[in-house]
């Protein structure tokens, strides 16, 4: 159980710098609510012959969501008024069932194939717009449903390590951010959550680690490459939900979004990583690694795309420990191709979408000097 109290209040221009930045003003709303939640769950294990096991279980939620309007009295006690005073919702008996089968073919080699579901309920800061102290009402709970099958292990005398996944996971009323723009369109008000639809997301992920080299006799101790890849196919199904708009005359109106068939926003299709990592018998060690992702759309209509990038890091230091000191001394460079990439974009948040990494190169360095007691 958790009781929260919060308090919204008016931005508005500041009188005595008026280029400035905007000021607070007066409250906007004030609310109280309790928020609880209990949940009961068993998983068993049953070992069989021939290798095979059995992993199964099941998870019941429930959740519940009270909030009170302390600021009803002031602004909303009025003769006609529709706003609530109290909003209570409550999300029970979520059923998760789960199973995996897993068969070993020999000590360092299995495969498996798993089902699995969940809920997410919406939590209450889903429940409030704080923009505008309105309650954000009808939201359900995501739904997930996901089949994997896979498998991992160790070849080459246990020096290659290798895991592939194929997965297929379908979620229902899944949660998506809408967003209000200023008349001008030309910043973010405030966003808030809906039930946008259904979406279909498969894909398949693989690692490999390779040990080359490891040796306590030879100079180089341990030499490993490694490889990650990532494809992702996810699209929106029956995927739409009203928002309030402008007509073609300028005036409001409702608008149905439907972005059914589209490709997901804020997923890049192909994304992976590509390495190597270096370590000797006299303490120094390096690293370079590649990262790629692809261009992915950060709208959901598929009209605003980024673009690809791929970056390359690399890393040397001398690490040793003398008695009870241990020192680490190391210096390294991102981006060294100058690579122009984004630390993170907003998904259907334009014209704020994007907040960019560094364009040019960038090196640093360290010195880490400890003593044990």
């Amino acid at each position: 159980r958790m009781d929260v109290h919060s308090s919204s209040y008016r931005m508005a221009a500041d009188s005595t710098d008026l280029t400035g930045y905007n000021t607070i003003t007066d409250l906007r709303s004030v609310r109280s609510g309790v928020n609880s939640t209990y949940n009961y769950f068993t998983q068993w294990t049953l070992n069989l012959p021939y290798g095979l096991s059995v992993n199964a279980g099941v998870g019941i939620s429930n959740m519940s969501i009270a909030l009170n309007d302390r600021l009803w009295g002031t602004n909303s006690n009025y003769p006609g008024s529709t706003i609530s005073k109290d909003f209570e919702v409550r999300y029970k008996n979520m059923v998760s069932p789960s199973v995996a089968i897993n068969k070993t073919i020999n000590e360092k080699m299995s495969v498996y194939a798993s089902y699995a579901t969940g809920y997410k309920a919406p939590v209450s800061s889903n429940s409030i717009i704080s923009y505008t102290g309105q309650i954000n009402t009808g939201l359900r709970p995501e739904h997930g449903t996901q089949y994997e099958i896979g498998t991992k292990g160790q070849l080459l005398n246990s020096r290659l390590y290798y895991s592939v996944a194929l997965f297929s996971t379908k979620f229902s009323d899944k949660f998506t951010t809408q967003t209000v723009q200023d008349p001008d369109n030309t910043v973010t008000l405030y966003s808030y959550i809906v039930n946008g639809g259904n979406l279909n997301n498969n894909g398949i992920e693989a690692l490999v680690k390779w040990d080359i080299l490891k040796s306590d006799k030879g100079f180089i101790s341990h030499l490993q490459p490694f490889l990650n890849f990532t494809y992702s196919d996810f699209k929106y199904d029956n995927y739409q939900f009203e928002v309030i708009g402008n007509d073609i005359n300028g005036n409001d109106s409702t608008i149905v979004n439907d972005y059914s068939g589209n490709i997901v926003a804020g997923v890049s299709p192909i994304m992976f990583n590509a390495g190597i990592d270096v370590n000797t018998k006299v303490g120094i060690y390096a690293n370079v690694t590649f990262n790629y992702r692809s261009s992915m759309y950060y709208t959901s209509d598929g009209l605003n795309e980024t673009s690809p990038y791929s970056l390359l890091n690399a890393k040397i230091g001398y690490q040793k420990s003398f008695g009870k000191f241990s020192l680490n001394a190391y210096a390294g460079a991102n981006n060294i191709t100058s690579s122009q990439y984004y630390n993170m974009v907003f998904v259907n948040q334009l014209p704020d979408a994007y907040i960019p990494g560094p364009r040019d190169i960038n090196f640093f360095g360290g010195l880490n000097l400890k003593y044990n007691f």
